[in-house]
């Protein structure tokens, strides 16, 4: 189920980060627009229809109005409204540029390293693997909930009068969130965080970034040798560098995350998850397992929520551990009547969506090889000039070229057809072999 909502996952921009502020108004103006995007579920799979399920949300208002914090050196500073997005946007604007480690071959035939500045945005017109555009800056937002259950915990504490106890327990989650998410994600920093209590759920954005500057020593260096097995023939300089650690989430995505948080709470509450869920269940573990094989590890997104919905439940059990029995008890009984009738979960596919899915996996491969093949083809010295002069063969190769198209990215389609609405000149048509 395809959708441009980013879900929980951002590049910053000036808008998302004035977003970030819960008091601002464009905030507030999508905050309007919360309960139709409660109707996307970014997941790949025909979903239940849940629009006339009630949400199991929370009233957090008593929180207040949601709070930003920097982070620095390991330190968390509460930041105020215009203050926090002023800083912001000099972080956003700072993380548009990093050193990438490079080598340039000397006339004498030598292999020599140095450090390239580049922007992070490096590429204009899209690449042969890229489905979308490069990003602007190394900032990116993780957005972190909590379980519906745990939500509704925090409501009713605060409602009982034990908002004086809540307070340094949140502090305390939302620590041990900087720290989770940074060991599943080694190299990147969490830069900025912002609380936010106005959506049914408790979450808070996670501001990160992979630039840091540290001392290298093998500037300018001649070595021998690949990544990873290099050796130094001459000595480098030591240099201050910005280097980059890419974010890559490696995960099942937010719909099978909110899948298995489901079954999480389930087993909780010892319950047989698997015979509740039905198909749910058995394409969770399905995509589990694409995931581990396809990037070698467990997937990143399933370990983060885990971690964090076994240390929230541990720690708002040391304030009323019978209210939290109760309220997960509660949200267990809508899980198992959303389930039953068909409100949450994922539709079975029928046969002929099983062989719909096939067959447009097997173009798409078959559209790869073609493309692939097409690409050799067009670099034979003179055979462009040669189909050209031919108006059946050059149809038949514009034809071609068509049909073998990656499939376009919406996102990217609906910003150009916004700049032509707006009357901003469209960019030249590359040539056939690098539109390839």
């Amino acid at each position: 189920m395809g959708t441009n909502n980013k879900g929980k996952s951002n590049t910053a921009s000036i808008n998302s980060i004035r977003h970030g502020l819960q008091e601002h108004w464009m905030h507030l103006m999508h905050s309007r627009e919360s309960k139709e995007r409660r109707k996307i579920v970014y997941i790949p799979h025909e979903v239940a229809d849940d629009s006339d399920y009630p949400i199991f949300g929370s009233n957090l208002s008593g929180l207040g109005s949601g709070r930003n914090w920097l982070v620095e050196n390991g330190d968390t500073q509460l930041t105020k409204g215009e203050d926090w997005i002023e800083a912001m946007m000099e972080i956003m604007t700072d993380l548009m540029t990093f050193d990438r480690r490079d080598r340039t071959t000397t006339k004498d035939g030598k292999v020599k390293i140095y450090y390239k500045n580049r922007k992070v945005k490096d590429r204009q017109k899209l690449g042969k693997t890229d489905k979308k555009n490069r990003p602007e800056t190394d900032l990116q937002r993780e957005t972190i909930d909590l379980r519906p259950d745990h939500s509704r915990v925090i409501q009713l504490l605060i409602e009982n009068g034990r908002k004086n106890d809540l307070l340094p327990i949140l502090d305390e989650i939302r620590l041990e969130q900087i720290r989770i998410f940074e060991k599943i994600h080694p190299g990147r920093k969490v830069r900025s965080l912002g609380e936010h209590t106005d959506s049914g759920q408790y979450h808070l954005d996670h501001w990160h970034s992979g630039i840091e500057e540290v001392l290298v020593e093998d500037s300018c260096a001649i070595i021998e040798g690949q990544d990873g097995n290099e050796k130094i023939l001459t000595e480098g300089k030591k240099k201050k560098v910005r280097l980059r650690q890419g974010f890559r989430n490696y995960g099942v995505g937010d719909g099978m995350a909110s899948i298995d948080r489901h079954r999480g709470a389930l087993e909780d509450e010892g319950k047989n998850a698997e015979s509740i869920m039905g198909h749910a269940y058995k394409v969770l573990f399905i995509n589990i397992k694409k995931a581990e094989k396809q990037n070698g590890e467990d997937p990143r997104d399933l370990a983060l929520w885990r971690g964090v919905d076994q240390y929230v439940d541990m720690k708002l059990r040391t304030l009323d551990s019978d209210l939290c029995n109760k309220v997960r008890g509660e949200y267990v009984e809508w899980l198992e009547a959303g389930y039953d009738l068909g409100k949450l979960g994922i539709k079975e596919e029928t046969l002929m969506q099983s062989k719909h899915k096939q067959r447009k996996m097997e173009l798409d491969n078959l559209k790869s090889v073609v493309r692939f093949f097409l690409e050799l083809i067009l670099k034979i010295p003179g055979i462009l000039q040669l189909i050209q002069s031919n108006e059946t063969a050059k149809d038949q190769l514009n034809n071609l070229m068509t049909l073998v198209q990656p499939d376009k990215d919406p996102e990217v389609e609906a910003k150009k057809s916004k700049s032509k609405s707006k009357g901003v000149k469209p960019m030249a048509k590359p040539d056939p072999e690098v539109e390839m």
